[in-house]
């Protein structure tokens, strides 16, 4: 599936929004301006994503695992719209409640399986279109499409192609460009 190139302005946008984040100390916990990162992300991750079905409503984000995260996304999206719609955001307990959602945020949580949960999320016959982002570090090899972390001091992503396209959601080479990609089972650095 071709997307349509986001314009230039909107990558823009989303870089000089990340950028301020980046750097932004005020007076948050370091904790919470990971999390505002790590919230930045997603909404460019749901801005430059194309899911099989246009439905009508909100964009709808649910979180499993650290409420933090959820609240972080609240906070980042607040007033905010993808692509012309509103932003919404469901905490939820189990990754089965995310029917409906088109991203589903796993963050850390002790004694998870990902790999069962990843599957459980995307249906019983593995063909919900959900992008799953996490932080966790074996969350690609659990078959999560986005990993989030920080490298040098900076938030980055890797994002898993296999995933991505077993999840059959796209997202726009331009914000692919920004992070790694993971293909052939190694890191690498997209192509600019």
């Amino acid at each position: 599936m071709n997307l349509p190139l986001p314009s230039r302005g909107l990558v823009i946008a989303l870089l000089g929004t990340f950028a301020a984040l980046q750097t932004q100390v005020g007076g948050a916990s370091q904790l919470q301006h990971e999390d505002d990162l790590r919230a930045a992300l997603v909404l460019g991750f749901a801005r430059f994503s194309e899911w099989p079905v246009t439905r009508e409503g909100p964009i709808i984000i649910a979180v499993v695992g650290r409420p933090a995260m959820a609240t972080a996304l609240e906070r980042v999206s607040s007033g905010k719209l993808v692509n012309g719609r509103a932003i919404q955001i469901r905490q939820i307990r189990q990754p089965s409640q995310a029917a409906g959602a088109h991203i589903l945020y796993f963050g850390r949580s002790p004694g998870i399986r990902l790999a069962e949960a990843v599957q459980e999320a995307r249906g019983p016959d593995n063909k919900w279109p959900l992008l799953t982002i996490g932080e966790e570090d074996r969350f690609l090899a659990a078959g999560g499409a986005v990993h989030l972390f920080e490298e040098d001091g900076r938030m980055n992503f890797e994002v898993s192609l296999a995933a991505l396209q077993a999840a059959n959601v796209s997202i726009s080479s331009k914000l692919l460009r920004l992070g790694y990609t993971s293909g052939s089972g190694r890191r690498a650095r997209s192509a600019p």
